[in-house]
Parts: structure tokens; C-alpha cells; sequence
């Protein structure tokens, strides 16, 4: 769920994955896909929703400070769209490629139990960094539940998800 400075709601899906390459390089990506609920204008009489979709790719290293914890760095091209729409029929579409890098600390804690946080920068149209805060919950060795909450300059999102370990 994303909320923005604006209290306008969107809900939407991400599906991410990262590969180890070597031993501290990884490759990642993901995509995501977010609309916007009906929000009214500035002025009142209009009605507008917001959908957005953006995908990444990128290459990562991830530094070991002891047994149970890593620091990890990483950059990323960064590609997204959006489409406003209002009732008045108006529509509107923009496309941007940019970059992304990220610094950020895991840590297990027990069997079962990751916490996360890091600091993410992307720089399309205009530049945004945000922080996040999450953790995982391991299930089996297969199987992990996730939570995580971001908050930014303009926009804040909270996830729930699972990921599968192979």
C-alpha cells in the first residue's frame, strides 16, 4: 500500500529476485505495478487516478561484518511509466530512465528471524531517497514471510510478501 504526501491511496504488486554470482556479487531485479485510487484535483472538480509500473536491474556487493550480518551496496538502472487519467477523459503519460544506488545492513537474528534497513536514492525525472525498514521470517530453508514499511521525501509504502530461497 502506498500512501503519498497528498493522503492519495494506491495498491499494487512487485515481484523481485537477486542471483549470488560470486561470493559477495549479486545481480537483482525487479518489477512493480501500483494504481491509484479516484483523488480529487487541486481545484476540486476533477477527479484523477494514477497508474504506475517500473522495473530495475542492477548489480550488488555484499560485505560480511560478522557471522549473522552483511552490509550491502548496490546500483541500478531504473526504467517507469505512468499514466494519469480524469473524468473529465484527459489522460496524460510519462516514461523515464534513471538510476538507483542503495546502501543498506541484514542481520539474522536466531534460526528464524532477519531484520533489515537501508537507504535507497533513484533519480529519474527528479530525485527521491527513502528509507526502509523490514524483516523476514524464515519458514523452512525454502520459505521466508516478509514485512517491510518505506518512507520518503514524497511518498510513503508498506509490503507483506513471501520469498523463496533456492
Amino acid at each position: 500500500s502506498l500512501t503519498t504526501d497528498s493522503d492519495v491511496d494506491a495498491d499494487g504488486w512487485y515481484a523481485g529476485g537477486s542471483f549470488l554470482v560470486l561470493p559477495n556479487v549479486f545481480v537483482f531485479g525487479s518489477y512493480s505495478d501500483t494504481s491509484s485510487e479516484d483523488f480529487t484535483g487541486p481545484l476540486g472538480a476533477v477527479t484523477f487516478n494514477i497508474d504506475a509500473t517500473s522495473y530495475n536491474a542492477g548489480l550488488g556487493l555484499r560485505a560480511p561484518v560478522t557471522d549473522f550480518m552483511d552490509i550491502n551496496v548496490g546500483a541500478a538502472w531504473v526504467h517507469a511509466e505512468s499514466d494519469t487519467n480524469a473524468s473529465t477523459g484527459g489522460s496524460s503519460s510519462t516514461s523515464d530512465d534513471g538510476y538507483s544506488v542503495s546502501a543498506g545492513v541484514r542481520s539474522l537474528l536466531g534460526k528464524c528471524l532477519e531484520l533489515n534497513a537501508g537507504y535507497n536514492y533513484v533519480d529519474l525525472d527528479d530525485s527521491q531517497g527513502s528509507f526502509d525498514v523490514g524483516g523476514l521470517v524464515h519458514i523452512t530453508s525454502l520459505i521466508s514471510v516478509s514485512a517491510a514499511y518505506r518512507f520518503g521525501e514524497d511518498a510513503n509504502a508498506w509490503t507483506a510478501g513471501a520469498r523463496l530461497n533456492f
